[in-house]
């Protein structure tokens, strides 16, 4: 007999909420020994030190890979001999802050990103921005922020170099 309903509709997530209630939950009525409580609780400590300690993703192994975006910036680099180095794969870490790609002689990192899912998880490319600043200033590093619009249009490697060549100028005054 076919189903009548998918698997995002509200009945279905309806009965798969209530197919578990009470009774007909396998952890009903039973309780968590003490030895139990311990590991998730030294195991929830472990993630955490790992989170605040920047390593959590040398530590449980997660792939990262490049973005397009972030290989059209590295293809720049290396054409004009930029002196930027990509550390997007999480080498480099500046206040929980994994910039994509630094220059460690003029402290500056660059972000790479698109806008949606900054909107998304910031509310606000605005707010993403200067979230960003505040760490970056704070830490002494300069930040150049490129997003898929500098990326997609035509001559987006002279966009990008200007950029660039902008922000050197700027740190060399200072």
């Amino acid at each position: 007999m076919p189903r009548n309903y998918s698997y995002n509709s509200p009945e279905y997530k309806f009965k798969q909420s209530i197919s578990h209630i009470g009774i007909k939950n396998g952890m009903y009525g039973k309780k968590r020994n003490k030895e139990l409580h311990i590991k998730l609780r030294n195991g929830n400590k472990k993630y955490w030190e790992a989170v605040k300690s920047g390593k959590r993703d040398r530590i449980f192994k997660r792939s990262i890979k490049i973005s397009c975006f972030e290989k059209k910036i590295i293809s720049l680099n290396y054409k004009y001999e930029l002196g930027f180095e990509y550390t997007g794969h999480r080498a480099f870490w500046i206040d929980n802050k994994n910039p994509d790609f630094i220059h460690k002689e003029y402290n500056i990192a660059i972000e790479v990103f698109y806008s949606w899912y900054k909107n998304r998880n910031y509310n606000s490319v605005e707010e993403y921005k200067r979230y960003c600043r505040q760490i970056y200033e704070k830490n002494n590093w300069m930040v150049i922020f490129i997003d898929e619009r500098a990326l997609t249009k035509k001559n987006w490697e002279q966009r990008c170099l200007n950029i660039m060549r902008v922000t050197i100028q700027n740190y060399n005054k200072k």
